[in-house]
């Protein structure tokens, strides 16, 4: 093999969702690892890394990257996977993955060698791919592995105790991620983990002010009333599911008040439900994914924690429901740390703490 060419093979985990089925190739591309191992290697802050500037003062590095795949498999989705949302073309693409890297530098050579394994532990592809959409590994690398070289960036992983396979693993990261962040109402409701934590110390969260502002929207689809901290401060509310995600928009159902009631006296919910739009008061804030990255290795759920949730500490948000609108404040830094509550989920027994040995 040539001293300026690397090559990888990569076993791939989970599918990973597209929209070019009908070109070749329709997996990973060049295009999206290259930006992104870019900024892996720009964070190293490796003093032997010497970047390129684009011309818009843009960071990179010097090489050329070839993705050639064996068995390709394209499926569309039979309905469309709890953890992604989107009623678009989209397929999920399955392939053995042979990556080839070009560079005329010894030393960058010698550095992709070493750490592009640890850039595929920390990193999925392809849309969703904070949920485990487009979980890929070096083949010639045992999953053991994974472990020693995810702690290198973060300094504590996290898994879920549930085994998983190719059949079952979106719907057990969709349960408890909905569990984490929402709540669920299947089998009785049972209240959000990040509404527990936060109402620990009191704090209201954004879905009860949503009730008392928009009494119209529905938020309990039992009918009952919405549960609410012991004590509360009357107006001590925090938009705290922000800290796991910024969306666009949040939907509730909303009863018919024509037929408010069904013959068996359930609540009659309109076909369509209600959104209620959201947007930052901070114009350069759209949207943010969720800090936590699900990764599948094997039958192994793991979860890295990002800290980028922390830019929307205090930020204001404007939810708004027909002609009327409010503004509410995310967490303060005092009031939320990422590490904290998954260690609080680990007390739960809700996850565990991974170590080095799968």
């Amino acid at each position: 093999m040539s001293k300026f060419k690397v090559e990888f093979t990569l076993k791939q985990h989970t599918p990973i969702i597209h929209f070019q089925s009908d070109q070749s190739g329709a997996t990973l591309r060049a295009t999206e690892l290259k930006p992104k191992f870019d900024r892996f290697l720009l964070a190293l802050k490796n003093q032997n890394l010497k970047p390129s500037k684009g011309p818009q003062g843009e960071k990179y590095f010097d090489y050329k990257v070839k993705i050639t795949s064996e068995n390709l498999i394209i499926k569309d989705f039979d309905k469309f996977p709890p953890l992604y949302f989107a009623r678009d073309n989209k397929q999920l693409s399955t392939a053995k993955l042979k990556i080839e890297i070009i560079a005329f530098d010894d030393k960058l050579i010698e550095i992709i060698k070493t750490e592009f394994p640890r850039f595929l532990a920390v990193t999925n592809f392809g849309s969703r791919s904070s949920k485990g959409y487009g979980s890929f590994w070096d083949e010639k690398i045992m999953p053991t592995v994974f472990m020693d070289y995810a702690k290198t960036y973060y300094p504590k992983i996290y898994k879920l105790d549930a085994k998983v396979n190719e059949k079952n693993w979106e719907k057990v990261v969709g349960d408890f991620y909905k569990l984490v962040k929402m709540g669920s109402n299947h089998g009785g409701y049972k209240k959000a983990y990040l509404w527990e934590y936060f109402a620990q110390n009191g704090i209201r969260w954004e879905k009860r002010k949503i009730k008392k502002e928009f009494p119209d929207l529905v938020v309990s689809t039992s009918g009952k009333l919405p549960i609410d901290v012991q004590n509360p401060k009357d107006e001590n509310f925090r938009f705290i599911r922000v800290m796991l995600g910024l969306a666009g928009h949040y939907e509730f159902k909303i009863l018919d008040k024509k037929y408010p009631t069904k013959p068996d006296g359930k609540p009659n919910f309109k076909k369509d439900p209600e959104k209620i739009n959201i947007t930052c008061n901070d114009d350069s804030i759209k949207r943010m994914r969720s800090p936590i990255e699900f990764k599948i290795i094997g039958n192994t759920v793991y979860l890295l924690c990002n800290d980028f949730y922390k830019y929307l500490y205090g930020k204001s948000f404007n939810f708004k429901y027909g002609n009327k609108d409010f503004n509410i404040i995310a967490p303060q830094e005092n009031e939320f740390d990422l590490y904290k509550f998954m260690d609080y989920l680990v007390q739960r027994n809700i996850i565990k703490v991974a170590q080095c040995t799968i």
